[in-house]
């Protein structure tokens, strides 16, 4: 029986079972809230990257904290997005998501008094420990013959840049061990080989986050990367996988079984990925 139809048969035997929901397997490292520890992303780290603080409050949390603020101090605004479900004039649901946005003043913690036993407290809850992972060599290698290029600037997101042709990766001390970072970067190095230069699947098209069209893509990634795992003898985590490779699926109503459309266009793509190499 060839990989394909091994793995495809063990996702479809989790997708019939029923499956846990899915988790994203690495922590993220940034700039973040002190009190909650959201990592602040996108739009927001371009906000404070002029900064040098690394922890902030909004004004109502460092009263919350029995805080406050040095004389003079100036906050950065940051912003925050949320989906609605669009209502027509009946007050009927259109099916359509509208995005709304709210702006937030948050202080860096240089700017902020705050009692010294509720800062220790919370900068050591929010300080991120680099597990010890252990470097693959042999996937390592490949990586390197595919002379594909992986950065690791942003350490929230792990994603391919079609515009700009890179993979970024966090590193590989922020997932919860070796086999996870690798079958990460297996699910982005598939995406890479979408590129116009390779095997061409139209991803410069910038399709809608959510769209068919996306999530066929991402379908596309996941297998490759259990793929590209399996070749590895890399632990696929077939739970995790079927649990993504469903929420996706969902948003795919025309076609119910491009699963078997998407692993052949994933073979395609580890097929091409091994004449890079060779």
């Amino acid at each position: 029986m060839k990989a394909k139809e091994i793995i495809i048969n063990d996702i479809l035997k989790e997708l019939e079972s029923g499956v846990v929901p899915w988790h994203k397997p690495w922590f993220a490292i940034g700039k973040c809230n002190l009190q909650s520890g959201h990592v602040y992303k996108g739009i927001n780290q371009l906000l404070l990257a002029s900064t040098e603080d690394e922890f902030y409050l909004t004004f109502k949390q460092i009263q919350e904290l029995n805080g406050s603020l040095k004389a003079g101090s100036h906050g950065k605004h940051i912003c925050f997005w949320n989906w609605f479900n669009e209502v027509d004039t009946a007050g009927n649901l259109t099916g359509k998501q509208i995005p709304s946005v709210k702006y937030y003043t948050v202080f860096g913690l240089s700017l902020i008094e705050l009692p010294e036993d509720v800062k220790e407290k919370l900068i050591s809850k929010r300080r991120a420990e680099m597990k010890d992972n252990k470097i693959n060599m042999d996937v390592e290698e490949f990586i390197a013959a595919t002379r594909a290029i992986l950065r690791h600037e942003d350490q929230v997101r792990a994603f391919y840049s079609p515009t700009f042709d890179y993979i970024n990766m966090p590193k590989l001390g922020q997932f919860e061990n070796s086999d996870l970072y690798y079958k990460t970067l297996f699910h982005e190095l598939t995406h890479w080989t979408g590129h116009k230069s390779r095997c061409d699947r139209g991803l410069e098209k910038n399709a809608a986050f959510g769209s068919e069209s996306y999530a066929k893509e991402e379908l596309i990634a996941e297998i490759g990367s259990a793929l590209l795992a399996f070749e590895f003898d890399i632990d696929m985590e077939t739970k995790n996988t079927a649990s993504y490779i469903h929420g996706w699926q969902q948003k795919i109503k025309s076609d119910s079984n491009f699963i078997f459309s998407a692993a052949s266009k994933s073979e395609k793509a580890i097929e091409h990925l091994k004449k890079i190499v060779k």
